[in-house]
């Protein structure tokens, strides 16, 4: 047997990273996210970081505003859903991209846990059981 890595656990199912994926974070949240670098997180940096693109290649760009521009691509094309996420009382917090740039804004680690997932290839991988699970 040949000792190595196989290429093929670098692969990835591309509608999972457009589409997105169901991820049990904990209990019972859910969060459904694309991945970092889908076609549309891509046209979205494109299309907001062209106005900072020169300060971006001379590596001057203001933090804050790259800070910004993530957690405004991450809203508009990342998070697509969530289930079981509630506030302080108990009460469920409704989806919403709106919602979502909000809590990304929150003191916390709820920004820095989606951009983690949604760069996980582990989230997108193809299923190699699906073929197989119906024989």
């Amino acid at each position: 047997m040949a000792k190595g890595f196989r290429f093929s656990n670098f692969t990835t199912d591309a509608d999972k990273e457009s589409e997105g994926v169901w991820i049990d974070y904990t209990g019972d949240f859910k969060l459904k996210i694309c991945r970092i670098g889908c076609p549309a997180f891509k046209e979205f940096m494109l299309k907001r970081g062209k106005p900072h693109m020169r300060s971006m290649e001379a590596g001057s760009l203001d933090p804050n505003i790259a800070d910004d521009l993530m957690k405004d691509a991450l809203a508009q094309t990342i998070i697509k859903d969530w289930k079981g996420l509630l506030d302080d009382k108990d009460e469920e917090i409704p989806f919403s991209t709106e919602t979502a740039r909000q809590l990304l804004d929150t003191p916390g680690d709820f920004y820095d846990e989606v951009f983690t997932l949604a760069k996980q290839r582990e989230n997108f991988k193809i299923d190699k059981t699906e073929g197989t699970a119906k024989n």
